[in-house]
């Protein structure tokens, strides 16, 4: 007669310990989802919520505004200020300013005041929603002094 063998919840073949290759499949599957979450909540937290490209709304309703760029110099020469406006259609495309993301705004802003005489950079965007209304206009601004860039209409 064969040897009798006991299967209880003690048996090593029922309940084989973890593995460490498991552990790690199981820590990287919770890193994952964990990352799926944080990325698009980002644009919800932030103060600006122009930017949707990793957001949750794939078909969302900011993202059929069509904007338009404009923005001015201010040239200092021989103590002299003058406003003259910049053209932007091939740069507008390029770098997509009229997307509102005020990172790609500050670049070219820092740009602009490299050239000779610019002391002060402005810039607005206007927007038209699919309905046809016109939306907010937002207005940005840098001073060469401080590179910083602001929001809102400048002070002089």
């Amino acid at each position: 007669m064969p040897p009798v063998i006991r299967m209880d919840a003690d048996t090593p073949h029922l309940n084989p310990p973890a593995t460490k290759p498991a552990r790690w499949v199981g820590l990287f599957i919770l890193i994952y989802i964990a990352l799926q979450l944080i990325i698009p909540l980002r644009y919800y937290l932030q103060a600006s919520t122009s930017d949707e490209r990793f957001a949750w709304r794939m078909f969302s309703y900011q993202g059929m505004h069509r904007c338009t760029a404009q923005a001015w110099e201010v040239i200092e020469q021989q103590g002299k200020r003058t406003i003259e406006r910049l053209e932007l259609p091939a740069v507008t495309h390029a770098y997509r300013l009229d997307k509102d993301r005020p990172d790609v705004i500050a670049k070219f802003m820092r740009w602009r005041l490299e050239q000779p005489g610019v002391v002060q950079v402005r810039y607005t965007i206007l927007c038209t929603s699919p309905s046809g209304t016109t939306v907010e206009p937002r207005h940005y601004w840098m001073d060469r002094s401080e590179q910083v860039l602001r929001e809102g209409e400048p002070e002089s």
